[in-house]
């Protein structure tokens, strides 16, 4: 999960238990932004050009490193990072779009 979206999700999940423990109402705002953001990113990600979202779920979520990638790959260090980038890009433009 990319971690500007971990971040949102964390957020509103802690703003969620907070309130369950203080006994406070959690605004369901909060938790629409949350399920729609969630929404929003596995979108991206899905449509993203196959060695794209392979070299994101490689980096993002396997953690693996740039040349460990592009070594698994049969790929340059230099063309994995370019679809890094434009896959982070796709994610970005596409979860921070106006809804």
């Amino acid at each position: 999960m990319c971690r500007y979206v971990a971040t949102h999700l964390f957020a509103a999940i802690r703003a969620w238990v907070r309130a369950r423990i203080t006994g406070s109402g959690v605004h369901s705002d909060d938790i629409a932004d949350a399920v729609q953001l969630r929404r929003r990113y596995r979108k991206s990600v899905s449509t993203l050009p196959d060695v794209q979202r392979t070299v994101f779920s490689l980096h993002r979520v396997d953690d693996l490193s740039i040349a460990e990638i592009a070594a698994r790959l049969d790929l340059s260090t230099p063309e994995v990072e370019q679809h890094l980038a434009a896959a982070l890009l796709a994610i970005a433009t596409a979860v921070d779009a106006p809804r």
